[in-house]
């Protein structure tokens, strides 16, 4: 009887070492799953600047609100020691409004607001878009003023740089920017073709 009550109280003790055990590991488990299944991830802070050359030109005459935007990164932007966006990554656009140069004022303005930055492997981050209730506002917005006349076709040439800077913070999947790098082709100085119909006219020397 003596030997019974001590195999059942072994049993017993077993049992509940084991379900102590599982109770652990499933504490473990629920604390550790979504941080080890979490993708790792690139944060750019708001004001982070990437300067961007454009590779469709901007004509004169209908340039207009709607107009879109085609550019590509001239450099690479870093957080920390890791490279974010390579140099060739490309990023999208539109015109908000535009003020075209005048017979007094030789120089047009160009309001534009950046809305994507597209990865070379198909991988797409899209910018925050104007949110007139918010404080500031967190649309990636900028103002560009161009010496041009009324004689110019173009308003922004292929080629032409601009800075924009981040309103608001942009967090990106660093496996997809990994995957990105290796098939990012940088820009090669030089390499944007002039899209001006405009040429020189013969006169004296030192003038257009």
């Amino acid at each position: 009887m003596r030997w019974g009550s001590s195999e059942a109280q072994r049993r017993a003790t077993r049992g509940l070492v084991a379900f102590l055990l599982a109770g652990l590991l499933g504490w473990a488990a629920q604390g550790e799953g979504p941080a080890a299944g979490a993708a790792p991830s690139l944060t750019l802070a708001a004001g982070t600047k990437i300067e961007v050359a454009m590779v469709r030109p901007v004509p004169a005459k209908t340039a207009k609100a709607g107009y879109n935007l085609y550019g590509q990164t001239n450099y690479p932007v870093a957080v920390g020691d890791r490279i974010a966006i390579p140099a060739g990554t490309w990023v999208m656009g539109r015109l908000e409004a535009v003020t075209p140069p005048s017979r007094r004022h030789d120089q047009a303005q160009l309001d534009v607001l950046f809305t994507r930055i597209i990865f070379a492997n198909g991988y797409v981050v899209s910018l925050p878009d104007a949110a007139p209730d918010a404080l500031p506002p967190d649309a990636t917005e900028m103002r560009v003023t161009v010496q041009v006349s009324v004689a110019n076709d173009l308003l922004l040439d292929n080629g032409a740089t601009m800075e924009m800077a981040l309103a608001a913070p942009v967090t990106l999947d660093a496996g997809q920017v990994a995957q990105a790098m290796a098939k990012t082709q940088a820009p090669m100085p030089g390499s944007f073709k002039s899209a001006t119909m405009c040429r020189p006219t013969a006169g004296s020397p030192g003038s257009p």
